[in-house]
């Protein structure tokens, strides 16, 4: 019924010819939208581009630069996070670490990880504006120079679009590169744009191969299935499914990654999150949930295999046989080679767009997003500096039972971490979201702050209200000024988390904040073990 009616729709067709009416039939957003649909021929435009982004690396390894560290936030900084993780650095290639955090403690950390080399810094950002993005470049260029390194502009490149802040700013200081990336690119779909590629080339990517890749799925998405054709397009099918899915209340799209592709979860999370989650609709991404027995889920769950064929693992897809079993439905797609990533993004890319046309939304806003980003800049500007709250007593352990108890049927639980993403913070937040997934059959989800706020953010906030919220801090033990600021990234951090926290309540969100002390890790499992 779903695929007919956008058969009906003629939305293959339709969208190749930038028809906006799909989405929306207001002037001024149909105007937004054909002008963020620029992905539909990135891959065309970027293989031009391909011989140039490799003499880039070339030229950086001959200067004896052997790592990069892309600065950015939400769609500038995920898909290079995947491939970081997904490809490491190939022979010959540089190493690379993405930074989206403002906390001081990780901060440093990277600053550390920077100095065991000669480093490049991306400042990436579509707007050339963001305030963590122009925050991190502040403090990494007074670190350069600091350092005594001449010609300092040199260890910096930008991604941009034209005419943005940043591209001027690249100019003023003398970056070694800015590349512009299409205008008509939305951040969340611009993986296979500069955005993307420029990592991936710097880590030593076959980029020809991957977007040759890429363009057999274009062929396939361009496929027109209105005709009548026996063979079908992979991104309505894929909208069709997931749209039947939500309609029968199965909304917590769950995804089960090989370990390889382990990384493609964090891209997929804000591609969903930030373009179906608006007007009280959405599908609610569970990225980085065990795979657990089936008595632990409810009748919301539609779970997503997303593997290579040399990771095939029979634990896992026994699991997901015993789910299917149960009445789940499960997805299964088998990527060829890591190569292959381009192609998937593609297909996903295409099957949200497709879906929020279903749904009568537009995918290509984030209308909510800046609501908490300028609460956070008024109480900077009010207080200068948030104060710093003492540790919550152990009891929180039992009022967050109390509160997880209150949650209905078809709830979601979120865990928004304003904390540094060590591993050890990683394991212990794991731990908590496994135990209250399994004590109280709720899908959980867990975001870094301030990352979130560009990624899952939109979703919290505009889609359906099902969604309940504990805000996780800690304190600062490290901090440090925000070069031409009168507040430091702790403050920034706080002031992020105490904005969050207050639009959430005024959009009648379901929220507890708990804040962790000094040592985040033993409070954390102090919270599990109250919830045994």
């Amino acid at each position: 019924m779903t695929l007919a009616l956008l058969k009906e729709k003629q939305f293959s067709r339709r969208i190749l010819e930038r028809d906006a009416s799909l989405w929306t039939d207001d002037p001024e957003e149909m105007r937004v939208i054909r002008n963020r649909l620029g992905w539909l021929f990135a891959v065309q435009a970027m293989k031009q581009k391909a011989r140039e982004l490799k003499a880039f690396a070339q030229e950086l390894r001959r200067e004896g630069f052997d790592r990069a560290l892309v600065l950015g936030m939400g769609g500038s900084s995920l898909f290079p996070d995947v491939c970081r993780r997904l490809f490491g650095a190939s022979r010959g290639g540089l190493k690379l670490d993405v930074l989206d955090s403002t906390d001081p403690a990780w901060i440093l950390e990277k600053a550390r990880w920077c100095a065991g080399g000669k480093t490049l810094f991306i400042v990436s950002s579509k707007s050339g504006t963001t305030a963590e993005t122009m925050a991190l470049f502040s403090y990494f260029y007074d670190w350069v120079q600091q350092a005594g390194g001449t010609a300092v502009g040199k260890a910096f490149t930008a991604i941009t679009d034209p005419n943005t802040p940043l591209e001027g700013l690249a100019g003023e200081r003398g970056f070694r590169r800015t590349f512009l990336n299409p205008p008509d690119i939305g951040g969340r779909y611009a993986a296979l744009s500069f955005v993307g590629l420029v990592p991936c080339a710097l880590l030593g990517v076959d980029v020809d191969v991957l977007l040759e890749q890429a363009r057999g799925m274009e062929e396939e998405l361009m496929r027109p299935t209105y005709s009548g054709e026996g063979a079908e397009n992979p991104g309505i099918e894929l909208a069709a499914r997931l749209a039947e899915c939500a309609a029968a209340g199965r909304d917590k799209i769950t995804f089960v990654f090989s370990p390889s592709l382990a990384s493609f979860g964090i891209w997929l999370e804000q591609l969903i999150a930030e373009s179906t989650g608006k007007e009280g609709k959405g599908l609610i991404p569970v990225d980085g949930e065990v795979l657990g027995e089936p008595d632990v889920y409810g009748l919301d769950r539609v779970f997503v295999s997303v593997g290579l064929k040399r990771d095939e693992d029979a634990v896992t897809q026994r699991r997901l046989g015993m789910l299917e079993k149960r009445g789940h439905p499960v997805l299964r797609f088998t990527l060829d080679g890591p190569l292959s990533i381009g192609a998937e993004c593609l297909r996903w890319e295409y099957a949200t767009a497709a879906l929020a046309s279903l749904w009568g939304i537009n995918p290509f806003n984030e209308p909510d997003v800046d609501l908490s980003k300028d609460r956070a800049r008024a109480l900077l500007e009010a207080a200068g500096k948030p104060q710093r709250e003492e540790p919550s007593p152990r009891s929180m352990g039992e009022s967050l039972a109390d509160f997880l108890h209150a949650a209905r049927e078809g709830d979601y639980v979120v865990f928004m971490a304003y904390l540094a993403p060590t591993p050890q913070v990683d394991s212990g937040l794991q731990a908590l979201r496994i135990k209250v997934r399994d004590r109280f059959r709720k899908a959980t989800v867990v975001g870094y702050g301030p990352r979130f706020l560009h990624s899952t953010g939109q979703l919290h906030k505009g889609g359906p209200g099902t969604g309940v919220f504990i805000q996780l801090t800690a304190d600062d033990t490290d901090d440090m000024p925000i070069p031409g600021k009168r507040y430091s990234f702790g403050a920034l951090k706080r002031a992020q988390a105490m904005g969050d926290l207050e639009v959430l309540k005024t959009k009648g969100r379901r929220c507890m904040r708990i804040h962790l002390g000094q040592e985040a890790y033993p409070a954390l499992n102090c919270l599990r073990e109250a919830l045994a």
